[in-house]
């Protein structure tokens, strides 16, 4: 009864969000390095910290300067880069406290795409007392774009669970921060907060103990709508809780990247990208096959089948409509129980619920846009503008499970649209904040919900040129002001007008209202977003190459060795090998969905945290539910993971497997025998939890394991115009078994390449791995 319950329940809220489905995240946001400007970042590091970063930049019309400075030793040292496209990567050790100011300056006329990325990794600096016993003063200047960060880390020295460490709370007022705008406004910084156990470099999600302890950071962050001089003040909150160290380390960064970008491929290569996609109904039946395989029971099995069959049901429908129009989506317009949103380029969005205390007034929210072509001054197309208003619910128990529910908010969507804006002439929109917000809780039916609502406005790019653009765009803050500010600042002649004019309309005997204004707070208009997990993926994809092993693995009794191709730039195929402390080896080949940038980022954090995770001692389906609880709380609904994982053991005597959704590994025996191995359970990140089951295999000397992606047996042959297929994969592994698994490897990639130049149709890789006598 209870797997009843648990089933249905997971069934009745995947069909909800299906139904109701939520705006999508917009693509990842760049920074776009305008005709003269610079973008900076101003760290403060201690002796022994280690700063890692990384940049990449796109393709520009000049030179661009990158120079890392410091207040307390001067010029660390200064670059400069043609307008090629170029990645970098490396890591900084200061000799000295102080400031450190990394900056890129471009000469071009055009500008060009920038990421800059990085991670402290704190050394033993001495802690500070927390909190502060009085107020604390840092004078910076501000420019139009500018955010001021101060992150205090507080650090367990003991050992302390991922769930305890969850389960902490902390007031968000337990420090105070503010600034005072030169035209007067008080500005309150937001805050947030970043937890973990283990190494501070490695986020672990992982329920069992960590023997270095955990960390929590207090993340304070300020965003002023002016430039100028300003002091930022800190000052003790709320009473710290009784569990809170009372030392704590503290980052301040300073940053300067007021104009973001999206990047925007033609907009027809997209929609036949999507036409071309059909629902993957092989990888749902081969989950299912698993699952029967492992042993699970015929009511599981069902409730399972019905989720994937609605699944791929919904993803038909989206491509079927793709397939009718290659313009928005209609539905989304004409619908007023459900809709479709269309995937947004740029986002900005108001709460709807919780702030029933806040005052507004005509506190207006700004978006300012224009579109860059980097290879050439021709743009066409046209940017819609979408607003509405989206009932964002979750019930209280799953709170990330957000759907949409018209019976909160109905929807009414408006729609506008505008030629391309350019460089010289950006265009700017605004959206007025509501003044009504609805309840942050309610009940429905007896069960809890949570509000989460939000008035959107929305940016969708349809580029019709053959070229991939940017749409650039900044979302400058505004502060209302109240009618005293605004006229202590008119002329001296006009305020004495004034003054006379009220005098004559009282004698007169004009009874007037006097009109008393509240003083209006703070309207921020970041969208308060994970940070630290968006860097790391932008790492990922900017380090792809670098994460995947380097060459053969050589050890005693084993010879491994992978290869890996993608259809574009970065994909999202991947594996990795490497051995324990313990003498073991740890092999793995993981499949992400899609392709291209997005599936990059994801498998960049999923080799990450597999690194995190793979101690001497753990079991394999321990590190599998790990991960598959990082990809369900970390990747969207429609982004899954499939891995197929073993580990060697010390004497090379047997491998300890789990297929979690992934190709079946072919074990070939030194005699020629193959054996399919498909143990393990469903695909990562598509429920919670899930209880993988991991399978023991003898090895033998001259045995051949085989890991590979679908990539490989789907592949085309340009010969015979069909599948390279599974039976040729096993009958071509097992005519080759005895051959260096270096020329297998080779030779297999070759046969299922596309010949005349023609690119591959989806993400290869490869591991082999040849027990030695």
């Amino acid at each position: 009864m209870l797997l009843f319950k648990r089933f249905g329940f997971c069934l009745t809220l995947l069909l909800t969000a299906l139904t109701f489905a939520q705006t999508p995240s917009p693509p990842t946001r760049h920074s776009f390095l305008q005709p003269g400007d610079s973008l900076w970042t101003e760290i403060s590091l201690e002796k022994g910290d280690v700063l890692t970063w990384t940049l990449y930049m796109g393709s520009g019309t000049g030179s661009t300067r990158i120079a890392l400075e410091s207040d307390a030793e001067g010029k660390q040292f200064e670059r400069r880069y043609s307008g090629e496209p170029i990645e970098i990567k490396e890591e900084f050790k200061p000799q000295r406290g102080g400031k450190y100011r990394f900056q890129i300056k471009d000469d071009g006329a055009r500008g060009r795409l920038v990421d800059f990325t990085y991670w402290i990794q704190q050394g033993p600096s001495d802690p500070v007392a927390f909190p502060p016993n009085a107020v604390q003063r840092l004078a910076t200047k501000f420019a139009n774009g500018d955010r001021f960060v101060v992150e205090y880390e507080f650090v367990f020295k003991d050992t302390l669970k991922f769930e305890t460490l969850r389960k902490l709370e902390l007031p968000p007022d337990l420090i105070r921060m503010w600034t005072t705008t030169p035209l007067g406004d008080s500005v309150v910084a937001s805050s947030t907060v970043r937890r973990w156990t283990g190494d501070a470099s490695k986020i672990s999600l992982l329920g069992g103990a960590s023997p270095k302890g955990g960390r929590l950071a207090f993340r304070l962050e300020l965003a002023p709508p002016e430039a100028g001089d300003m002091t930022v003040l800190l000052a003790a909150g709320a009473s710290a809780p009784a569990w809170l160290p009372k030392d704590a380390l503290i980052t301040v960064v300073h940053t300067h990247d007021p104009w973001g970008a999206v990047v925007v491929p033609p907009f027809g290569r997209v929609v036949q990208t999507r036409r071309a996609a059909a629902p993957d109904f092989a990888r749902a039946k081969f989950a299912l096959q698993s699952l029967r395989i492992n042993g699970a029971d015929s009511l599981t099995l069902a409730m399972m089948s019905l989720i994937y069959t609605e699944r791929d049901s919904f993803a038909t429908v989206r491509r079927e409509r793709l397939m009718q129009s290659m313009a928005y989506d209609s539905v989304f317009l004409t619908g007023k129980c459900t809709f479709s949103a269309p995937e947004l380029h740029v986002i900005t969005a108001e709460p709807l619920a919780g702030r029933q205390d806040s005052v507004h007034g005509d506190v207006v929210s700004r978006l300012s846009y224009y579109v860059h072509n980097p290879v050439g001054p021709e743009v066409s197309g046209r940017v819609y503008e979408w607003r509405y208003d989206e009932a964002r619910v979750a019930m209280a128990a799953l709170p990330n499970e957000v759907c949409w529910d018209s019976t909160v908010y109905p929807l009414q969507p408006q729609l506008k649209s505008y030629a391309p804006a350019i460089a010289a002439d950006p265009e700017t929109i605004t959206l007025t904040p509501p003044t009504k917000f609805s309840k942050p809780r309610f009940d429905k039916q007896g069960i809890p919900y949570v509000n989460s609502s939000q008035r959107v406005l929305g940016l969708f790019f349809e580029n019709t040129t053959s070229d991939t653009l940017y749409l650039v765009y900044s979302q400058p803050r505004t502060v209302d002001q109240t009618i005293a500010k605004q006229v202590s600042r008119w002329p001296k002649g006009a305020r004495l007008t004034a003054l006379v004019l009220l005098f004559a309309a009282l004698i007169a005997g004009v009874v007037g209202s006097i009109v008393y204004f509240r003083a209006k707070g703070v309207e921020q208009r970041r969208q308060k977003a994970s940070e630290e997990l968006a860097a790391d993926l932008e790492k990922a994809r900017s380090a792809q190459l670098q994460l995947l092993p380097k060459g053969p693995l050589l050890m005693a009794g084993l010879e491994v060795l992978g290869f890996h191709q993608s259809m574009q730039q970065v994909g999202g195929d991947y594996y990795d090998f490497f051995p324990l402390d313990d003498g073991r080896v740890m092999l793995c080949v993981a499949d992400v969905t899609g392709h291209g940038y997005k599936a990059a980022l994801i498998m960049s954090n999923l080799q990450a945290t597999l690194r995190a995770l793979a101690v001497p001692g753990r079991q394999v389906t321990e590190i599998v539910s790990a991960l598959n609880l990082e990809m369900y709380k970390r990747t969207s609904p429609e982004d899954f993971v499939t891995m197929a994982i073993g580990v060697i053991s010390a004497d090379r005597s047997r491998i300890t497997m789990v297929n979690a959704g992934h190709n079946p590994v072919y074990i070939i025996r030194a005699t020629g025998q193959l054996r399919e191995v498909s143990d393990g359970g469903i695909m990562l990140g598509v429920l919670e939890s899930y209880p993988f089951l991991q399978a023991d295999y003898p090895l033998y000397a001259g045995d051949m394991i085989a890991f590979y992606t679908d990539g490989i047996p789907e592949a085309t042959l340009s010969s015979l115009h069909e599948m390279f297929g599974y039976d040729r994969l096993k009958r071509f592994l097992i005519d080759n078994h005895s051959a260096p698994i270096a020329d297998i490897a080779r030779e297999l990639l070759n046969e299922v390449t596309p010949r005349g130049g023609q690119q591959i149709e989806d993400d290869m890789a490869i591991v082999l791995v040849r027990v030695k006598p």
